[in-house]
């Protein structure tokens, strides 16, 4: 099977489309699959030599562009590497390339990853909208999302659960010695609600005087967290690692007790299947979604209805009781073995992309469009549906553009003069 996969990078970025790009593509290269991921990228894209080092073919487009830019290098990429099927993953540009893409005859496969106002956007325009914009497939990270969808009747794309899927370490957290917690994810107070994580954490030390908490990813709110660590004295015991690359996260995190998560909303959280798949408690909050399917209550974690008084509650019982520990421990990662481990998904991503590809036949050439009429903005897509302006104005914004850099560079000209 010849795939083309879709993907984001720029420096320091681990998020879970980039992790789960650098897990799947190796995985469908080993099962004898030809994998092309067309990346974009901004200043540059660091995980290409890690993809092509494991037989990955990456081919690179620069993050600066209008949406009809990025349809055209698609459409001509994708024609000249000729996939038996296409993965626009989570890209509007990909979304809409997939219309020529598939009139072609060659599958094409969207995935939902998070419940958002983008996901659920690309949801109104590309599977239960006009069916010429249709994807063949869309892949949902999780059960409650495949539902949801499911409800809205769509009736030219097919669905399928597929988690990221994470690699399955052969050590594991001991869950011996004082309790140590693990955030992993971005410093954001959006979606993440970093500021009542560290707040609750602090809370936390305070009752516990022995735990302690390490932060791992990187993010706005950073800098700010750790000032408020350090004016609460608490800097032994609250750290701070920066960025993990996603092939020694779980060296790091076998480190650690419980992993805690406490976001608005969530698909299904990468950062809990790996601390599961390590043997972490996982410590959440109870919110819809695929975090109900990952911990189930007193049996794989603990979930808590608040970020306070309920966190600090289940905190403090995991710290008294090490037989509990244990206990959830091992099911949280027997869990992630059965269900939500990198074979798994695998697996399913063959069997839907099969199932796609026998059902769509013969393929065809791809026609590129000399002038791409697109459909209007869909407010949920909005942030990355960045459209090309009408000639005028599109004229008016480079010699803008040209000027203010060519103002940036005489500047700097001059001053390195200065300084001589």
């Amino acid at each position: 099977m010849k795939i083309v996969f879709m993907a984001y990078d720029k420096p320091n970025y681990f998020g879970g489309p980039i992790t789960n790009a650098r897990r799947l593509l190796p995985e469908l290269v080993k099962r004898g699959h030809q994998v092309h991921a067309l990346i974009f990228y901004r200043d540059y894209a660091p995980s290409v030599n890690y993809l092509q080092n494991q037989g990955v073919n990456c081919h690179l487009f620069p993050w600066s562009f209008y949406t009809e830019k990025y349809i055209k290098w698609i459409l001509k990429k994708v024609k000249q590497i000729k996939p038996d099927i296409f993965v626009p993953n989570i890209f509007v540009s990909g979304y809409y390339a997939s219309k020529w893409i598939r009139e072609a005859g060659i599958p094409t496969i969207a995935a939902h990853r998070s419940d958002d106002s983008y996901h659920w956007g690309m949801v109104e325009e590309f599977v239960i909208g006009k069916p010429e914009w249709a994807v063949s497939g869309l892949v949902c990270v999780s059960q409650y999302l495949h539902d949801k969808v499911q409800r809205m009747q769509p009736q030219h794309t097919q669905l399928c659960v597929i988690p990221s899927g994470v690699p399955i370490p052969q050590n594991s957290s001991q869950q011996t010695g004082t309790l140590k917690i693990a955030y992993v994810g971005r410093l954001v107070q959006k979606q993440k609600r970093i500021g009542e994580v560290l707040a609750s954490l602090i809370k936390v030390m305070q009752s516990l005087p022995d735990v302690t908490a390490t932060f791992i990813g990187e993010g706005e709110q950073s800098t700010d967290l750790q000032t408020q660590v350090k004016q609460a004295n608490l800097s032994h015991r609250i750290y701070f690692l920066g960025a993990i690359e996603p092939q020694n996260l779980h060296q790091e995190l076998i480190n650690y007790h419980v992993l805690i998560l406490l976001s608005d909303y969530e698909g299904t959280p990468g950062s809990v299947m790996d601390g599961m798949a390590c043997g972490l408690i996982p410590v959440c909050l109870n919110i819809s979604g695929g975090v109900q399917e990952l911990v189930i209550h007193e049996k794989t974690g603990i979930l808590v209805e608040n970020r306070e008084k309920d966190l600090i509650k289940a905190i403090t019982r995991l710290s008294q009781n090490k037989e509990l520990r244990n206990q959830l421990s091992q099911q949280a990662r027997e869990h992630i073995i059965s269900h939500f481990s990198l074979e798994v998904a695998a697996n399913r991503w063959e069997n839907f992309a099969q199932t796609l590809i026998e059902k769509a036949g013969k393929h065809s050439e791809i026609i590129i469009p000399k002038k791409i009429k697109l459909p209007p903005v869909n407010s949920g897509l909005a942030r990355e549906d960045k459209r090309q302006k009408p000639f005028p104005l599109f004229i008016a914004d480079e010699i803008y553009r040209w000027t203010k850099s060519s103002k940036n560079r005489t500047i700097h000209l001059l001053r390195s003069i200065n300084n001589a």
